[in-house]
């Protein structure tokens, strides 16, 4: 899981499954006092094959990078999302990070570097 802030100052919990996927839950009061769940979730995006493992934010950019469980028949690339100020992330993802065979097992975003 990582903290996320839109460009606008709201704060996103985003959170990754062993199943892939990525959600999202909006960390505004209105939402926090509710007692659905679901309604917590503002985004839910099918991502990686197997699961993810990490997660970075780039604020300077506002980019959000998430790491997919690396297999015989899959990769752990990294994909690259951009932010949204309504649902913390968009629905597509922005590009990939490829190239890697072994699992990634650490990510760092350095912004003051643009790396």
């Amino acid at each position: 899981m990582i903290e996320i802030k839109s460009t606008d100052g709201k704060n996103f919990l985003v959170a990754g499954s062993t199943d892939g996927s990525i959600i999202v839950l909006d960390l505004q009061d209105s939402y926090m006092t509710s007692t659905d769940p679901e309604r917590f979730i503002v985004r839910r995006v099918n991502a990686h094959e197997l699961g993810i493992t990490l997660f970075a934010f780039s604020p300077a950019h506002d980019f959000l990078f998430s790491v997919g469980v690396n297999s015989m028949t899959t990769n752990g690339n990294v994909f690259v999302w951009g932010t949204d100020q309504k649902t913390g992330i968009e629905k597509e993802r922005r590009g990939m990070l490829k190239g890697h065979e072994e699992q990634i097992v650490a990510l760092e975003v350095t912004d003051e570097d643009n790396r």
